[in-house]
């Protein structure tokens, strides 16, 4: 799969493209995704951000592969640092990936501020695109 679609647990998708021989090109900063492709659904083994995908991207992927059965590499360029935070929390309360620590539970009120801020990025994005 060139792309993959994630959802978050605020029912935003989050657009994330595959590396060639997860090796990634680009020094942006962007979110990244570990996954195993087993049938048409990928399964995400690890969520995290980076300053730079060039070096923090690949910082678990050996692990990834020995351990959790790792097979792509994706990754979403995004500049802003909070953009980025925000992305990856959503991610993380929707699939719960193996290899991230466990979420605290959230209570409502913190877990629906958090959704109307990725709105807002999310709005604020299309606005500069």
């Amino acid at each position: 799969m060139d792309y993959i679609d994630c959802a978050g647990a605020s029912g935003a998708n989050y657009r994330f493209f595959n590396v060639k021989d997860s090796r990634p090109q680009s020094m942006a900063g962007g979110g990244y995704v570990y996954v195993r492709l087993e049938g048409a659904e990928p399964t995400i083994l690890y969520a995290s951000e980076t300053d730079n995908l060039f070096m923090g991207a690949v910082d678990r992927w050996s692990e990834a592969v020995e351990q959790y059965g790792a097979t792509h590499l994706y990754t979403r360029l995004n500049v802003s640092g909070q953009t980025r935070r925000n992305e990856l929390q959503d991610i993380l309360r929707a699939h719960r990936p193996a290899m991230n620590p466990p979420l605290p539970e959230a209570p409502v009120e913190a877990a629906d501020a958090d959704q109307d801020e990725a709105k807002a990025d999310r709005a604020e994005n299309r606005q500069n695109a």
